[in-house]
């Protein structure tokens, strides 16, 4: 895991301290961090997209071991100053539509970034996943 990411955990710690996450014990596992109620993945993003990235190994895998050890799903996603927190195990029961597509990330990186929405737009309508 990386250090910035490791700082958003921290921040995360103290925005929620009776919420709070251990950093996973082993450097490959398919989440970042843990507690008694939820899984975390944890990603750190230099340029915004209208639509997050996650690789489908760590949504289906963290959605499964979530569901079977009664957990929650988490996905939080940093930018700028802004940590955004995604409850995947609630999309899940709410039967949203991820989308999911099969991309190589250079590809669909470069894809994304002409269809980039802003930022201060996503803030806005942060409500309406």
């Amino acid at each position: 895991m990386k250090q910035i990411e490791k700082n958003i955990i921290k921040r995360y710690n103290q925005q929620f301290p009776n919420s709070k996450l251990t950093l996973s014990d082993y450097e490959y596992e398919r989440f970042d961090a843990y507690n008694n109620y939820c899984v975390v993945e944890v990603k750190h993003r230099h340029t915004w997209y209208n639509k997050q990235l996650i690789e489908f190994d760590k949504f289906s895998y963290n959605s499964w071991f979530a569901h079977i050890n009664n957990k929650k799903f988490l996905y939080v996603v940093s930018y700028r100053n802004e940590i955004i927190i995604f409850n995947i195990t609630d999309l899940n029961k709410k039967k949203y539509n991820f989308n999911l597509h099969g991309y190589y990330v250079e590809e669909y990186c470069d894809i994304l970034s002409s269809k980039a929405k802003s930022f201060e737009e996503f803030k806005k309508e942060r409500g309406k996943i």
